[in-house]
């Protein structure tokens, strides 16, 4: 007799490249993955979290075929959503719900360019949550071409709207000294900068740094996003905050009570420290960037920065190279200047000539 699954809704634990891989997938929820002991303390939290993420609007069985409830609910079972990274899935789910809670009973079948760009022009003052609308149609469009529930794709026409290309902004030298200056050396807020700083990590990264992450004075910890193992020394800027940090924690970032962060909330509270410096156009994300400029300018490999942001390649370190780069052949070009002066009407050379035909 079969025996009957303990956790409903979770695959049998299957072995991949040696972990424990465990599935969540039920009619109503976000599906979820799972790498680590079966059973355990952290995999019941994961269950107990997948049967609360439930769903803003019900999905029911009986659905009308063809509209956008069902689209997305069928959308939910291929390849493509289930293989997604939980963050990633978490995010698409979000926005998915938003759209559904407007649109969910209109047909897939009835949607124009024009209705694309109405909805995109809703959020005109907000490019890139106007594009995300885009994105978010167009990947259910074409999966319903597909299908073959409907002929083309409506959003084929559709432009997005113009976005800064360099995204988040990158901090200068002068706002990592402002903000440092307002909180002091030996704030939290401080400690948080120079952990984004000396190792790369992003927000995912650094609300999970602790004391078991330092070693032999060096720091090591696994990049959420990318999976890639990132070892570093820790340099002497950090080490100078991190004898600050609570030896009795695990965690070097934590609430006033011991409580650890989740990424969205740490990401909120660094926020609002660059806010109270003053610094309300920067971010977590810009303190990557500032580091990664910082050693593209001093000559640092590109293999050398990937190792530093925990890349799998080398294509993010050339777009910082490149800049750097163009910084220098700038500067080269403007040696012309130490050698001729334009605004006199006439070069040095010119000058020679001039007094040669004279002679």
């Amino acid at each position: 007799m079969r025996r009957k699954n303990p956790f409903p809704g979770v695959d049998r634990p299957k072995n991949r490249h040696g972990k424990i891989h465990c599935r969540f997938r039920k009619t109503g929820f976000p599906s979820s993955n799972f790498y680590g002991v079966y059973a355990g303390p952290e995999f019941l939290k994961w269950y107990a979290s997948c049967l609360a993420a439930k769903p803003a609007v019900p999905v029911s069985a009986d659905i009308k075929i063809g509209t956008m409830n069902w689209l997305i609910q069928e959308y939910r079972t291929t390849p493509r959503w289930l293989g997604n990274k939980p963050a990633t899935r978490k995010t698409q789910f979000l926005e998915q719900e938003r759209f559904r809670a407007r649109h969910g009973d209109k047909m897939i079948a009835d949607l124009r360019p024009h209705h694309v760009e109405r909805l995109m022009a809703e959020k005109h003052h907000e490019p890139a949550a106007a594009n995300s609308i885009l994105k978010l149609i167009k990947k259910l469009s074409r999966y319903a071409v597909k299908r073959g529930i409907i002929h083309a794709d409506p959003t084929v026409s559709v432009e997005r709207f113009p976005v800064n290309k360099d995204g988040f902004h990158t901090w200068t030298a002068s706002e990592v000294q402002q903000y440092e200056a307002f909180h002091g050396v030996q704030s939290k807020a401080v400690l948080a900068l120079r952990l984004f700083l000396y190792t790369g990590g992003s927000r995912a990264d650094v609300v999970k740094m602790g004391w078991q992450t330092v070693r032999d004075n060096r720091i090591r910890y696994r990049r959420k996003k990318t999976q890639i193992d990132v070892d570093l020394p820790i340099k002497a800027p950090l080490r100078e905050v991190l004898t600050n940090a609570d030896t009795d924690c695990p965690l070097f970032i934590t609430h006033n009570k011991g409580r650890p962060y989740t990424v969205e909330s740490f990401g909120n509270w660094f926020k609002q420290q660059c806010k109270a410096a003053g610094l309300h156009h920067c971010a977590s994300h810009g303190i990557r960037k500032h580091s990664a400029s910082f050693m593209a300018e001093r000559d640092t490999t590109e293999s050398q920065m990937a190792a530093y942001l925990g890349h799998t390649n080398n294509n993010e370190a050339q777009t910082y190279f490149k800049k750097a780069r163009r910084s220098k052949l700038g500067d080269g070009a403007m040696k012309a200047f130490d050698l001729d002066n334009p605004t006199s009407g006439l070069s040095k050379n010119e000058s020679k000539v001039l007094k040669l035909k004279d002679n």
